[in-house]
């Protein structure tokens, strides 16, 4: 009888110490758990920044938790930046006569377990449009194609109409899809009437839009007004914040104007 009751004794104790031990176990786990978590989201590391093959030398500024660091980029050379914080890391590099680049950067698994990262900045030269439109306005509907060619790369087209008394509404379609309109940019804000935004990079090539002019009472002294700009952003070096104007001035591509008769 002695002998099941140290047995169921020694039972007990057995399961006693086998949770105690799981239970220290959970807890270390869950410490160096929390541990990984605390230093992957607080680590530093190393960034560099270099310029792409076409140009040889830029600007960029980097935003890190508030913190503002501008510097130069070159070709073939890397700008290494130390103790970059892994969160809330902004990129934008820019040079005169190149579409700038905006860079949100997220680090992968990889780059922090070596510490180190590496960012390129891809600028495109700023290319030309030109307007091309051999239709003429008619009482009622008129159907008028543009044609915007770009010589090089022109980027995101944003197209806006004005039009004169007897002329009721402007529509704007793109491979038989109507565009739809776009808020003015501040420079054109009491010029147009309207503005539609095509979402696509041009490279040397031609671009049909077709406007629909609904008119009633035409005279010959009625016209459409068609302006083009490129839609970019563009860093306001006043407060560091990203925007697609700068106080209402032209900024990369000169923009165009042309007029329907």
């Amino acid at each position: 009888m002695a002998d099941k009751t140290w047995i169921i004794i020694g039972i007990i104790f057995g399961i006693i110490f086998l949770i105690g031990i799981t239970t220290i176990l959970i807890i270390v786990n869950q410490k160096q758990e929390k541990q990984e978590k605390i230093n992957t989201t607080s680590m530093d590391l190393y960034l560099s920044i270099k310029a792409n093959s076409i140009i040889t030398s830029g600007n960029y500024t980097l935003i890190n938790n508030g913190n503002i660091l501008e510097g130069k980029i070159i070709k073939d050379s890397l700008n290494e930046i130390k103790n970059v914080s892994i969160n809330n890391v902004e990129i934008f590099c820019e040079k005169e006569g190149y579409y700038p680049e905006y860079i949100n950067k997220i680090f992968t698994e990889e780059e922090k377990s070596f510490n180190s990262s590496i960012v390129e900045c891809n600028l495109d030269k700023i290319g030309i449009i030109k307007i091309r439109n051999l239709d003429n306005l008619s009482e009622g509907n008129s159907e008028i194609n543009l044609n915007l060619d770009s010589d090089g790369i022109y980027k995101n087209p944003l197209l806006c109409v004005a039009w004169t008394t007897n002329i009721i509404n402007v529509k704007s379609y793109l491979n038989e899809s109507e565009i739809t309109t776009n808020p003015i940019p501040t420079k054109w804000n009491k010029l147009v009437d309207k503005c539609f935004l095509i979402e696509q990079v041009l490279n040397n090539e031609d671009l049909n839009i077709k406007l629909i002019v609904k008119s009633e009472g035409l005279s010959p002294f009625d016209y459409v007004k068609v302006y083009v700009s490129d839609s970019d952003t563009i860093l306001n070096n006043r407060n560091f914040e990203i925007s697609s104007e700068l106080n209402g001035k032209d900024i990369y591509g000169e923009d165009v104007e042309y007029i329907i008769k």
